[in-house]
């Protein structure tokens, strides 16, 4: 999500943080003991002043391991 915000910025590259987190649902304890690809999306939802707002979700075998929504800030 960073390196999106920083490509859609029209600026150079800057590093980026995890701002914050919200409403993140998880329906695993652990995302490491998963057998199976993750499947990673991420839709941003604004985008502006180096701050972009995300959803994201993560799955395997369209099963929801983890969701919520992400700010990212750009250095």
């Amino acid at each position: 999500m960073a390196v999106h915000g920083a490509l859609i910025s029209g600026s150079n590259q800057r590093p980026g943080l995890l701002a914050v987190l919200r409403n993140v649902r998880c329906h695993v304890t652990h995302l490491d003991d998963i057998g199976d690809d993750l499947t990673v999306r991420a839709r941003l939802l604004i985008g502006e002043g180096g701050r972009s707002i995300y959803t994201f979700s993560i799955q395997s075998n369209d099963v929801d391991l983890l969701a919520g929504e992400a700010i990212v800030v750009l250095g």
